[in-house]
């Protein structure tokens, strides 16, 4: 006689209704366009009113929702200059006046206070709102806070808008209305934000050029205050707060995005191998000197990068550079995903401007990247670019194979000489990348001989790729755009646009009369 069937054990906590009630309300929440349906369900259903008005209220990208909570004789519309329609603070806003206030803010938990909002708000709606509020807590659950505000007279009272919960905090210098960046940059002292907020783990601060070092000095004593920090975005940072974040544990994005001939890295630098950056996986660095790009990229080099993003400007020699010790970081020839490198065409040497016009770099240059096996998008924008032909293309190609997208500066190693990159390398990418999605190549031949070539070698039944939508081969000769678009798109079979020249598109499917691509 056969056994009974094993009895499965029914979990009735799992199948509670108001369980049901909040995956319905956060599946309308992911889905675009459904938040009418939150409403509308906030309104009608006493079951789903709480959770429906939690995913409602719980981002906001302007302070509009907040203003139109208060009584209407404290807010009304007016028409301001060229006929922009904004929004109009009457009068002091009273404590008694902010209850319904109160009671939508808790669900909040992203809020943007944006320099300009639509409409716009006019009245230091920011300051009357938490003189209102007599030291109550406005935010519980704020988690996020981007601060812009336009006015100057506003920047102070971020307090009043954060919470005990808040784990991301973006502030900006620049302002609306005349506002003056070096008299918002005092309050940060004052703020002592790392004081209050001790767990805040994702701190970006936008600087002018007003103040700039001034800033960093003020932006580098608070950093220090923070231990879980982890993302961080700033212009630059003192060499003492660098020391300090290079060893945090749980940093994983960094991004210095205006150093110009500053070197934020001590001496003598950390070391490597010592637990500098260990969690470090998303490196985003701007300067304006190659010497302190490479110094900086040394630093990281035991880190397991997943996206490396630097922008310098350099000749062939610091392009070099740049590339062997990208190439050293070992740590991360099987994480890294995306590299982009880009730089200005008159690099600063000795810490001047130089007229200094860049060459090409050699097919040695990029194959020391081909340690990277599992990239997916590559942008190389390098001095002159690089000099290659399409057997370079073809052994980049089979060592990129997952290449989702790709840009490369190409060049001639002396001036006015034939590309020696030609269409075929483009074929060559359609077969070797099948996921490739964007493309631009700055250089090659697309003459008519170039284009007969390749014609033949793709045969008359190419390997195809459905995903390129556009390719941009911009500085590239060619005698006839037309048969070029027609025969890239017997490879490229989803193209649309082919980019020749500086102002935009040279050929596009639907000029040329083909079928809308399937």
């Amino acid at each position: 006689m056969d056994s009974l069937p094993t009895a499965i054990s029914f979990d009735s906590q799992r199948y509670l209704i108001p369980d049901i009630v909040y995956l319905i309300c956060q599946q309308a929440h992911r889905t675009y366009g459904m938040r009418r349906v939150l409403c509308v369900l906030a309104r009608t259903s006493r079951l789903f009113y709480e959770p429906a008005l939690s995913y409602v209220w719980s981002d906001l990208n302007d302070i509009v929702p907040l203003v139109k909570l208060l009584p209407e004789d404290v807010w009304s519309f007016r028409y301001g200059a060229f006929g922009i329609r904004g929004i109009k603070i009457e009068r002091d806003i009273q404590p008694s006046e902010v209850s319904r206030v109160l009671s939508y803010a808790r669900f909040i938990k992203s809020l943007e206070v944006p320099n300009t909002s639509m409409p716009q708000v006019f009245g230091d709606f920011l300051v009357r709102l938490a003189e209102a509020l007599q030291g109550r807590m406005l935010l519980p659950n704020i988690q996020d806070l981007i601060w812009e505000p336009g006015n100057d007279y506003e920047f102070p009272v971020i307090h009043a808008y954060l919470g005990p919960n808040i784990k991301r905090l973006k502030i900006s210098l620049r302002g609306m209305y005349g506002s003056i960046p070096s008299r918002r940059l005092a309050f940060l002292y004052a703020w002592k934000l790392s004081d209050a907020y001790p767990s805040l783990e994702s701190f970006t601060f936008n600087n002018t050029q007003l103040g700039k070092q001034a800033a960093v000095n003020i932006v580098s004593h608070i950093i220090r205050g923070w231990a879980h920090l982890q993302i961080l975005s700033v212009s630059n940072l003192t060499p003492d707060a660098f020391q300090y974040i290079a060893s945090l544990p749980d940093l994983k994005q960094l991004t210095l995005n205006d150093m110009a001939d500053v070197s934020p890295i001590p001496s003598p630098p950390p070391i490597p191998q010592n637990g500098v950056f260990p969690a470090l996986r998303d490196l985003n660095i701007v300067y304006g000197h190659p010497d302190i790009g490479i110094g900086l990229l040394q630093t990281t080099v035991c880190a397991s990068l997943t996206n490396l993003k630097i922008s310098l400007p350099c000749d062939a020699e610091h392009g070099n550079g740049i590339l062997e010790v990208i190439r050293d970081h070992s740590a991360a020839h099987s994480t890294l995903q995306s590299l982009l490198v880009q730089s200005s065409e008159t690099p600063f040497v000795n810490g001047a401007p130089s007229d200094i016009t860049p060459t090409a770099l050699k097919t040695e240059s990029l194959r020391g990247l081909f340690v990277f096996i599992n990239l997916s998008a590559v942008q190389l924008e390098i001095a002159g670019g690089f000099d290659l032909d399409d057997a370079g293309i073809e052994e980049m190609a089979r060592a990129w194979p997952r290449l989702e997208s790709l840009w490369l500066r190409t060049g001639a190693a002396t001036p006015h000489q034939r590309p020696r990159l030609t269409l075929r390398a483009l074929v060559i990418l359609a077969r070797e990348c099948p996921a490739l999605a964007t493309l631009g190549v700055g250089y090659l031949d697309a003459t008519m001989d170039a284009l007969n070539a390749a014609r033949s070698f793709a045969g008359d039944r190419p390997v195809v790729n459905k995903h390129v939508y556009s390719i941009d081969i911009r500085h590239s000769p060619i005698d006839d755009i037309q048969q070029v678009g027609l025969f890239l798109c017997t490879v490229f079979t989803g193209l649309e646009a082919v980019y020749q020249g500086l102002f935009g598109i040279s050929w596009s499917r639907e000029m040329s009369g083909m079928d809308p691509a399937i």
